[in-house]
């Protein structure tokens, strides 16, 4: 009846029969229609207190909305009511309700399987974060919802999301995570260790350019995870380039005489030989005790003299054998200055045997050349160029008994002239 008069009614009255009206709803489960009296009675509230009291009242009725809807299973409604709640908070003094509230609509939208609805509510809530772990928070329940398999199940939209945070903090180490989380992913599809092997190498410039937040991980662990990657791609070129790199980079790193062995290995199976060589002094030079295979090349060097040595030996130039043997032993002892050592008793055995051989073939060539000689002399002395009367009187009369081996004894008086 009141309401009928309502025209006519002082502002006092029309008041108290609002809130009467509202008491009434309220009381009978009708909150909206509840919320709806109060808010008409809200103007004519007498004094600042009332006023923040039917405020209050207001509050309270949305409240008992959202609850009355949650409790009936209309997780949608009580999403809309959720948000016209935080509405009516302050966004300044009442900031973190305001939050609440709106994480509260979230859960209530995934309830009622709204999953993009909750999304865009995170990302909206996002956007007036300033504080990069709240921002993350709230982007990584976005994605989850996207990419869990029994909601949205849309990897697409959960990478999307993902990278949204990035460029909002490409900074942080939150950034960094997501970014090596993406790059792990294309590492372990060999369809796509390209993407990976790219990836990583940014990352690593970016952390050795403090561009990015890299926690406590290592610059030099992201590097050696592009060169895996490229390990993968067949790149050797690029592959062989970086572990150059990381060697320069960090050269009293565990892995960097283990690179240079690789590397050398490598080398060697592609017959690439100056390089093997190089390499395997280097490792030799950083660590003495990793010596094989500068061990190695040292003994092929020296076989490869070797076998120069017996080649010419079997040709018996004995010249050329003595030079490869000179060499041998020079190259031996350049070795052995550097720290390396030999069981080469053999060949050095073999060379002096060789040389034995030489100088009694010198010797026997000397005492040819030297009966030579002497051959010569007597063809040009006068025993072999004079004639017999020259050295021996005889003539027709001549006979041995009296005049060559006995009588006056020619012979013998020659042979003492001599």
């Amino acid at each position: 009846q009141a309401l009928e008069l309502e025209d006519h009614l002082s502002n006092e009255d029309k008041r108290d029969v609002y809130l009467m009206m509202a008491v009434l709803n309220s009381d009978a489960g009708n909150y909206l229609e509840s919320e709806n009296w109060f808010r008409k009675a809200l103007p004519l509230a007498a004094s600042a207190q009332e006023r923040e009291d039917i405020e209050t009242d207001i509050l309270v009725q949305i409240q008992n909305s959202f609850e009355n809807a949650s409790g009936s299973g209309d997780y949608m409604n009580e999403a809309a009511e959720r948000l016209r709640f935080a509405e009516e908070l302050d966004p300044v003094s009442q900031a973190d309700e305001v939050l609440g509230q709106k994480y509260a609509a979230v859960e209530a939208y995934v309830s009622a399987r709204a999953y993009q609805q909750a999304i865009d509510l995170l990302v909206e809530i996002s956007a007036n974060e300033d504080d990069e772990e709240r921002v993350y928070a709230w982007y990584h329940k976005a994605a989850g919802i996207a990419s869990d398999a029994d909601k949205m199940n849309d990897p697409e939209l959960a990478m999307s999301l993902e990278k949204a945070f990035i460029a909002k903090h490409p900074d942080s180490n939150y950034a960094f995570r997501l970014r090596m989380a993406h790059i792990n992913e294309a590492f372990n599809d060999p369809a796509r260790a390209q993407e990976a092997a790219e990836g990583y190498l940014q990352v690593f410039e970016d952390v050795r350019s403090n561009s990015i937040d890299a926690g406590e991980v290592e610059a030099s662990s992201i590097l050696n995870d592009a060169i895996l990657a490229y390990v993968k791609t067949n790149n050797t070129t690029k592959e062989y380039e970086l572990r150059r790199r990381f060697i320069e980079l960090y050269p009293n790193h565990p892995n960097t005489i283990p690179f240079l062995e690789y590397m050398a290995k490598g080398h060697f199976d592609r017959n690439e030989m100056d390089e093997y060589n190089r390499l395997a002094k280097e490792i030799f030079t950083l660590d003495p005790t990793r010596n094989s295979l500068y061990q190695h090349v040292a003994e092929k060097e020296l076989a490869r003299i070797g076998t120069q040595f017996s080649e010419a030996y079997d040709n018996r130039d004995y010249d050329a054998a003595f030079g490869y043997r000179d060499e041998y032993i020079r190259v031996q002892t350049a070795y052995q200055r550097e720290g390396l050592s030999f069981e080469n008793e053999a060949a050095l055995e073999f060379f002096a045997q060789v040389q034995q051989e030489y100088d009694d073939l010198q010797a026997y060539q000397d005492y040819l050349a030297s009966y030579d000689r002497q051959l010569a002399a007597l063809k040009r002395s006068k025993l072999m160029t004079e004639g017999p009367d020259a050295h021996i009187r005889t003539n027709v009369n001549t006979s041995w008994d009296r005049h060559l081996g006995g009588g006056d004894k020619r012979l013998e008086d020659r042979k003492s002239t001599r």
